[in-house]
């Protein structure tokens, strides 16, 4: 009777652990931002492929901004990147959708960069080939509109689709340099004098279109197979030559960031000075409203994801998150990335040297 009963007490203990256990797996941890251990942490905000904000959903463009001044204070904010692809249509009511978000970060003086992605270029008959031709987006985000703000570094030429921006932390000196959509020869030039210009800051490379899926069997895992350029029949380069051309030139470039694929990814290359080089895809347009019983349902919408980028000096470490302005709590297109925004697709960590100075 005595053996009987130490089998039941164990097994009640078993099954008292195994319920545990159970429910720790199934009620996960929100995603939630790294905490604010030190006043040092800052942050950069990134807006992936708004297109279907400006077309079909306004207000989450509107909450996306409102989102990054509610805590531009909270997260220490010190620069917001767009990532392309800012309309849809490339037509007047999305472009002043457009405007009217990020009037928001201007009346707060919040720093932020553009870039057009190919979305910003009109098409030339019912394929996908592109005429070079951003009038529209300089209409709305042309150097005029940040020539006077202090983080606003210059442009390219006459238009904004080249452009650099800086921001600043404590003794850490930043530069945000953006290219135009499947950035042509002279703009890679243009952007190897900015950055040899400002060698002593650190840089990040945004570009629209760079990295592509990196998927079991994927052949062009880790970089846009078919070149940027040639898929829309444009002059210009795509992944592999930007790299060659620009990125593994400098040792100051620590990270490229870039939009257009749905999908995210982060990859890690060796640049010529044998520099880590962080390569991070962030694209959730192709996020449908499943949740949501209205008119829309079905549409493609990005449900407000936006990725966050804080940056702890004290640890030398970069933590990546993603958050939904909407109130999202899974993702939908889970044949791209995982649903849950804890999973190591939409949250995690790497080393970046914030202490040592740029040689």
């Amino acid at each position: 009777m005595n053996y009987i009963r130490t089998i039941k007490h164990y097994l009640l203990i078993f099954l008292f652990i195994a319920v545990v256990l159970s429910i720790i797996s199934c009620v996960k941890t929100k995603p939630q931002l790294v905490a604010k251990q030190t006043s040092d942490i800052f942050a950069v905000i990134l807006l992936p492929d708004t297109q279907f904000y400006s077309k079909r959903y306004p207000e989450t463009y509107y909450r996306q901004t409102q989102w990054i001044f509610d805590h531009r204070d909270k997260l220490n904010i010190k620069l917001v990147i767009h990532l392309g692809d800012i309309t849809q249509d490339n037509i007047h009511e999305q472009w002043e959708v457009a405007d009217k978000a990020h009037r928001v970060l201007d009346k707060a003086n919040i720093a932020y960069s553009m870039v057009p992605g190919n979305h910003e270029m009109p098409k030339i008959g019912t394929g996908k080939d592109r005429e070079r031709n951003t009038t529209k987006y300089n209409k709305y985000f042309g150097p005029g509109r940040f020539s006077e703000e202090s983080w606003y570094g210059g442009h390219m030429g006459t238009t904004n689709d080249n452009n650099f921006t800086f921001f600043e932390w404590k003794n850490l000196k930043f530069m945000v340099v953006s290219l135009e959509f499947a950035p042509r020869n002279e703009a890679l030039e243009w952007a190897n004098k900015v950055i040899e210009q400002y060698k002593e800051r650190r840089v990040i490379v945004v570009t629209h279109c760079y990295l592509d899926m990196c998927k079991a069997g994927n052949t062009g895992c880790g970089r846009y197979y078919n070149n940027c350029a040639i898929a829309y029949n444009l002059e210009g380069n795509g992944a592999d030559t930007i790299w060659e051309k620009l990125v593994s030139k400098h040792k100051n470039i620590f990270m490229v960031l870039s939009g257009h694929i749905t999908d995210v990814e982060h990859i890690i290359r060796k640049g010529g000075a044998g520099n880590d080089v962080h390569e991070i895809l962030t694209d959730y347009q192709n996020e449908v409203p499943k949740q949501y019983k209205d008119t829309k349902k079905g549409k493609r919408s990005g449900n407000g994801w936006l990725r966050i980028l804080q940056f702890n000096p004290n640890e030398n470490k970069i933590h990546v998150s993603s958050r939904s302005v909407d109130g999202v709590k899974r993702f939908y297109e889970t044949e791209r990335y995982n649903k849950d925004p804890a999973h190591p697709d939409h949250t995690y960590s790497f080393h970046y040297d914030m202490n040592t100075p740029v040689p």
